[in-house]
């Protein structure tokens, strides 16, 4: 019987009802993590738990509301009892000419793209294991050629603001770190 690397180990993807997370909780699974999908759309939260079968659980969240982050880990904590892999890929991407976009569309993808990935972090820390990995999925619209730089209203924000998390919890978290963390730009 071969090994599989993530056999016995408890894995979340954050946006993982489609596209990349949708793939990578397929990968844990058939790696053999218990894998955790979260998403905001419910036709896309059925298919995802259909897709990764009956031992995978699929959660309605938006990372954006604080409480439903709370709500989010406390399952995970009275279900698994801790974390050894969060992929945080919840994200949002918003193309419109500049002088199009709203404060209320600012707000959103900031609201999804920085806050949602600090406070998942920050809110999963207490149920990472000792030897936990933390993957923070930038935007992969950087190397894709997108036509001006100022129709890419995430892009003004997603990888910088999201390489700042695996410093900011290095050392003041109050809680003894071994894990690894990364942020990965797909197609760099």
């Amino acid at each position: 019987m071969a090994h599989n690397r993530f056999d016995g180990k408890t894995a979340l993807v954050t946006g993982g009802t489609s596209g990349m997370g949708l793939a990578t909780a397929r990968r844990l699974r058939d790696e053999g993590a218990r894998v955790i999908v979260t998403g905001r759309d419910p036709a896309r939260l059925a298919a995802a738990a259909d897709d990764l079968g009956p031992e995978a659980l699929a959660i309605a969240n938006d990372t954006t509301d604080l409480a439903a982050l709370d709500a989010l880990f406390d399952t995970v904590q009275v279900r698994y009892g801790r974390l050894d892999v969060l992929f945080v890929n919840a994200g949002v991407g918003f193309f419109p000419p500049t002088d199009a976009v709203t404060e209320a569309d600012f707000d959103r993808v900031v609201g999804v793209n920085l806050k949602g990935v600090f406070f998942t972090i920050q809110k999963a820390i207490p149920l990472l294991s000792s030897s936990a990995a933390v993957v923070i999925n930038a935007s992969w619209a950087l190397h894709r050629g997108m036509p001006d730089p100022v129709h890419r209203l995430d892009l003004c924000q997603r990888p910088g603001g999201v390489e700042a998390p695996p410093g900011a919890f290095d050392e003041d978290s109050g809680v003894d770190l071994q894990m690894k963390m990364t942020v990965r730009v797909p197609g760099s």
